[in-house]
């Protein structure tokens, strides 16, 4: 019996399993967080903004020519076309101002327009006529 001694099958060591953590615990303070920093957040870009012009009157007519509307909340004004029936251009208290800038505007575009006429008329090879003030 000596020569057969029975050696016991290894038996492999099972690793030990880790405790189940315990379940996260919700913080409850996040989402009102949230919802606060969100509010401040807006309540700052209003307050650096301003006013939305959301609330603007009906158009008004300034002259036979230009048309405006008021923000009914801080009373800024903006020209209006009433062709198209929408306003355009910058908003400004003074109507003035407003009428000078979009004059100035549309002389520019017609500069502009002159100068593209004058130099598709050159590429054609078309020559203008002087204007009358120009012959002598």
């Amino acid at each position: 019996m000596a020569d057969k001694i029975q050696e016991s099958p290894r038996i492999p060591k099972i690793p030990k399993e880790d405790p189940p953590a315990p379940p996260r615990r919700r913080s409850h303070w996040v989402w009102p967080l949230g919802l606060a920093l969100a509010g401040l957040g807006g309540a700052t870009a209003f307050m650096l903004r301003g006013c939305w012009h959301k609330d603007m009157g009906w158009p008004t007519k300034h002259d036979d020519e230009f048309s405006y509307q008021v923000c009914m909340g801080c009373g800024i004004k903006r020209l209006f076309d009433p062709q198209f029936f929408r306003a355009y251009g910058p908003y400004g208290y003074d109507m003035h101002d407003l009428i000078a800038h979009e004059r100035a505007r549309r002389m520019e575009r017609a500069r502009r327009h002159e100068e593209r006429l004058a130099a598709s008329r050159k590429q054609n090879g078309m020559i203008p006529e002087p204007r009358s003030d120009e012959r002598k």
